[in-house]
């Protein structure tokens, strides 16, 4: 039984991914925390995967994709992991979140000091675009829960590049139905919310908690400020990797010159 899992969600990059497992490896303690993959449909990264780092890997039937459907990789990966490897705490990330210090999986899990908390990750203020398709939506996601737990805020989020559901969390959510084929798929009847402000409304309906993690991460939709340096600050889980927002087309260049950045730290040769 593994204190953590700390599993690595993509779906292409298998350069980046394994840079990223790197540096989770080199940061944690294998004794107590184990690490994971959620490939999103992609068989052959998957099979890379498992052939180089002879980890555990899932690898989704279904194209998931991004938003809601993450969710469901999220369930799927967590049902995979309680059959194959045995845990208490979940820590899902992103292939472009990197481990900049040792012992960051301690200092995450030293954050779960009440057993209420049932998720960790960097909040974020209740974002106006989310909050209007949470309104929009609203109508069906009562359905779903027979109510909107009055804890929630509309809106509000966690950065899903690293996000922990607690062993509370992670029963609550069990209990609730919320690890069952109806949430699971739940972008297939109609929701589009993504998964970092969905899952807070369903921890808030287990009756639970949500703690921030900062400032053991600087974790944004898109980097701010100049990551390099770091290292050496408070900060020992960083996203993301690539400089600029997704929609901006991000230059390898960029990423490559971040990553490699943080392999030299880590003492191992530059990705090329």
């Amino acid at each position: 039984m593994y204190d953590l899992v700390v599993c690595i969600r993509c779906h292409e990059q298998p350069d980046f991914v394994m840079d990223a497992a790197d540096s989770v490896l080199w940061s944690v303690s294998s004794d107590t925390t184990k690490l994971m993959f959620a490939v999103d449909q992609n068989r052959k990264l998957a099979q890379t995967l498992k052939d180089k780092l002879h980890l555990p890997v899932t690898c989704s039937v279904k194209r998931y994709g991004w938003g809601a459907g993450l969710y469901g990789l999220l369930v799927e990966a967590i049902v995979f992991a309680e059959k194959e490897i045995g845990f208490r705490h979940f820590l899902s990330i992103d292939y472009d979140t990197l481990f900049l210090q040792k012992g960051a999986d301690e200092a995450l899990l030293s954050l779960i000091d009440d057993p209420v908390i049932g998720l960790l990750g960097q909040l974020t203020p209740p974002n106006p675009h989310w909050k209007g398709v949470f309104e929009l939506q609203q109508r069906i996601l009562a359905e779903m829960l027979v109510k909107i737990p009055s804890a929630y805020i509309p809106g509000e989020g966690v950065s899903g590049s690293c996000m922990m559901l607690t062993a509370s969390g992670i029963e609550g959510l069990r209990r609730g139905g919320f690890l069952e084929a109806k949430f699971r798929d739940i972008v297939d009847r109609g929701i589009s919310l993504a998964d970092d402000h969905l899952i807070p409304i369903f921890i808030r309906a287990c009756g639970l908690g949500i703690k921030d993690t900062r400032p053991h991460t600087q974790c944004t939709w898109f980097a701010v400020g100049d990551p390099y340096g770091l290292e050496e600050t408070e900060v020992k889980v960083f996203h993301p990797a690539k400089l600029v927002p997704p929609l901006r087309c991000p230059q390898r260049k960029d990423e490559l010159k971040v990553r490699n950045y943080f392999r030299e730290k880590r003492g191992r040769r530059p990705i090329k």
